[in-house]
């Protein structure tokens, strides 16, 4: 494998790393501290109340289906 493809896959893999915090009032039961497993990732609950949870590539969402209803 290239220099180049490699540093690219590295590149989307990290991207897809990023961390992303939901608002407090969409997870009233977030306790500070606390972490759980959503189906795909381990979320945890920030100091400030917000939710956190890494984008890894499940495969359940792989191939999402906007039209179809997901249970998490």
């Amino acid at each position: 494998m290239s220099v180049k493809v490699f540093a690219l896959l590295f590149s989307l893999f990290l991207v897809q790393c990023v961390v992303t915090a939901a608002p407090h009032s969409q997870f009233a039961d977030c306790v500070p501290g606390t972490t759980f497993f959503n189906g795909c990732a381990t979320c945890t609950c920030q100091k400030n109340g917000a939710l956190s949870c890494p984008l890894v590539a499940c495969q359940k969402y792989a191939n999402y289906d906007s039209s179809m209803d997901y249970e998490d």
